[in-house]
C-alpha cells in the first residue's frame, strides 16, 4: 500500500509540474502572437483557467491524500523523514494553489 501510494503521489506531482510549465508556455505563446486578435489574446483566461486549476487542484489534492497516506502506511523507519518531507511539500503546495485560486483568480474572474 505505501508503495502505491507513494507512486501515485510521484505521478500527480509530476504531472502537477508538467501541466504548469505546458500551460505556461500555452499562455506566453498565445499572448506573445500576432496571429490572434486582441479580444482572443485578452479573453484567454476565462477559457484557460478554469481547465488549468481544475487539473490543479485534483492532481494536488490527490497527491497530498496519497503522501499523508503513504506516512501512515511506512511501518518501518527507513525514509520516514523524506516521507514526511515529501507529504509537508505537497500539503503546502496544496494551500498554495487555493490562496491563489481564491485571492487571485476568483477577483481577476469577476472583473
Amino acid at each position: 500500500m505505501s508503495r502505491l501510494c507513494l507512486m501515485l503521489c510521484r505521478l500527480c506531482l509530476a504531472a502537477w509540474f508538467g501541466a504548469g510549465i505546458l500551460f505556461l508556455s500555452i499562455v506566453l505563446g498565445l499572448r506573445n502572437s500576432p496571429l490572434f486578435s486582441d479580444e482572443v489574446r485578452f479573453n484567454h483566461p476565462r477559457v484557460l483557467f478554469p481547465l488549468y486549476y481544475s487539473l490543479e487542484l485534483s492532481l494536488l489534492i490527490a497527491a497530498a491524500v496519497a503522501a499523508w497516506l503513504t506516512v501512515k502506511s511506512n511501518a518501518t523507519a527507513t525514509g520516514h523523514r523524506s516521507l514526511v518531507a515529501v507529504a509537508v511539500f505537497s500539503t503546502f503546495a496544496l494551500a498554495g494553489a487555493l490562496i491563489d485560486y481564491v485571492a487571485i483568480y476568483r477577483p481577476l474572474a469577476t472583473m
